[in-house]
């Protein structure tokens, strides 16, 4: 059997102490068609053992420890009641799910997790510390994390809510927390350190009531090849005052920054995926898409997506005409959802 690239989207049910997720399964086709995508195939829910086991408001952060578009494992983290770490993984893209369990190096959250792949087997994670501080540490699957490393925020301002972190090859990263004033400020990771913050009020707008979001990148290709263009920097948030959601994007290499309105209105920070794969239906060839999941102001969990247009690094709207480019509902999967909901691509089969 042929693997197949695949999209999951996670989101905890109001009233449920578990995590349901969904796979949307292009089986050939050139055409996403929105929640008729979805693969009839029902995956077993991740339980929580206890209840309550989420700190309260708590979101959920997937990942695939390998990039975007390879690989089968994946590992949820989460913000656990005392404030610890919890997490549990699947080795076949949520087929099966081992047990939850905490991390070595123990240290106290004030902040969900975020996370990001930079390579093969190779995750960076950020969280808010009770003292104000950043902590990162890295995770190489199946098991080896490094120690809590504090991080010095940006100077004279309080960090509110959950960073966001991007990872890209080579050990590096872009991380971007949310200050008492509702500004967005970002470093970069070079390797071996972390740069200055820079004040992106001018590109996210303020003040921002949510933690944007990045998208996981494709890090590998076979053949290897080097990143492309459209592979650069792309960070979903949600606009303020309006609670339209916005993409901005930079080039590998160009330091303008470009933004999107993929209207909408939010209630929760994004989920994104980048998905990439073949399709042999009508013709053949390759798509490039950006997937981005919220929470409306019904509850109900929305998706909406848009075409990577080679060689442009611009993410426009669906080209194909035939298919529908507005926000689509996930409420008959997922029904009334608490907190943001996930997305992340692999490659696999559901059986």
């Amino acid at each position: 059997m042929v693997s197949t690239n695949q999209l999951s989207v996670f989101a905890i049910k109001q009233g449920e102490n578990r995590i349901t997720h969904r796979v949307f399964s292009r089986n050939g086709q050139r055409d996403f068609l929105g929640a008729a995508s979805l693969s009839p195939t029902t995956l077993p829910p991740i339980e929580f053992p206890t209840s309550p086991f989420l700190f309260p408001a708590s979101d959920i952060t997937v990942i695939n420890p390998n990039g975007a578009n390879t690989g089968s494992r994946l590992d949820v983290f989460v913000r656990k009641i005392d404030n610890q770490l919890g997490w549990c993984s699947s080795l076949d893209g949520g087929l099966h799910w081992g047990a939850w369990t905490t991390p070595p190096n123990v240290t106290v959250l004030n902040s969900n997790v975020a996370a990001s792949s930079y390579g093969a087997n190779s995750v960076i994670m950020y969280v808010l510390g009770v003292d104000g501080l950043l902590y990162k540490r890295d995770f190489n699957p199946p098991g080896t994390w490094t120690n809590w490393q504090s991080v010095q925020p940006p100077p004279g301002v309080t960090v509110v809510g959950t960073p966001a972190v991007i990872g890209t090859p080579s050990n590096k990263h872009r991380v971007y927390v949310r200050d008492q004033s509702g500004n967005i400020w970002e470093a970069s990771w070079t390797g071996t350190s972390l740069g200055p913050w820079f004040n992106r009020t001018t590109l996210f707008g303020s003040p921002c009531s949510f933690f944007p979001q990045g998208v996981d990148q494709q890090h590998q290709d076979d053949p290897p090849q080097p990143p492309q263009p459209q592979e650069g920097f792309n960070v979903f948030f949600i606009a303020p005052t309006t609670n339209r959601m916005r993409l901005a994007h930079n080039h590998y290499g160009v330091p303008a920054s470009f933004t999107y309105d993929w209207g909408g209105s939010a209630t929760s920070a994004p989920g994104a995926a980048y998905w990439k794969g073949a399709y042999t239906t009508p013709t053949s060839g390759t798509f490039q898409e950006l997937h981005v999941f919220v929470r409306g102001s019904d509850n109900k969990l929305y998706g909406r997506f848009g075409d990577v247009l080679p060689n442009a690094g611009v993410v426009g709207p669906q080209m194909n005409p035939n298919v529908p480019t507005n926000w689509y509902s996930l409420s008959a999967a997922f029904g009334n959802i608490d907190g943001r909901p996930e997305a992340v691509t692999w490659v696999g089969n559901l059986s």
